[in-house]
């Protein structure tokens, strides 16, 4: 392909069918005849990253990768080389991409979120601090974001503070109507407190 649009569109197609060889393929050809275009690589990352196979992920790893090399402004680029690490579990590297997306973007709730989330789940007792000092930080920007308020409730569950936890966690399941899949893990999360509390788990 020699519009870097056609193939973006291209790579979108072929992964819906599991190419993920082809796209490979195109990318490297865009690549070669148009350079390192931070969109194209992004594009292309995306498409590889909905493969189940560590193989394609790794090739999603370095589109994302390049994509941050050319263009070290873009969000989507450290947030992309986040989200394939972190499944692949190389967390320092997935940790390492969320810093440096909120070094550029502070504010940004998806990936307080997230760094919180594996700070929580894979650094023990000094990770389980700084993820609620960033799970407070994005609640204080967006009281009603619910994966704040969900993983905020996790981790205040962590840190024994139930009755903290339980706030945060039925807010959540009151905001999350129409997210089902949220709603059901703060519902999963609130049995947890109240279980620990010795209260009702179906409230």
């Amino acid at each position: 392909p020699g519009d870097a649009g056609i193939a973006r569109e291209r790579m979108r197609l072929l992964a819906a069918q599991a190419r993920y060889d082809e796209v490979v393929s195109v990318l490297s050809e865009i690549r070669a005849n148009h350079g390192d275009d931070a969109v194209t690589l992004i594009a292309g990352g995306y498409a590889l990253a909905v493969a189940s196979d560590d193989r394609w992920l790794r090739e999603a790893r370095s589109a994302f990768e390049a994509a941050a090399q050319a263009d070290p402004r873009n969000l989507d680029a450290y947030r992309g080389v986040a989200n394939v690490a972190y499944r692949t579990r190389d967390i320092d590297a997935a940790i390492g991409a969320f810093r440096s997306l909120l070094n550029l973007s502070p504010d940004d709730a998806g990936a307080l979120n997230d760094l919180a989330w594996i700070l929580m789940q894979d650094k023990g007792e000094a990770g389980l601090v700084e993820a609620e000092q960033l799970a407070t930080r994005g609640l204080a920007r967006y009281p009603d974001d619910v994966h704040l308020l969900d993983t905020h409730g996790v981790i205040l569950l962590h840190l024994r503070r139930y009755d903290d936890a339980k706030r945060d966690l039925e807010k959540c399941r009151r905001l999350a109507e129409t997210q089902p899949e949220t709603r059901a893990a703060a519902s999963l999360h609130l049995a947890q407190v109240l279980t620990v509390q010795g209260g009702d788990a179906t409230a």
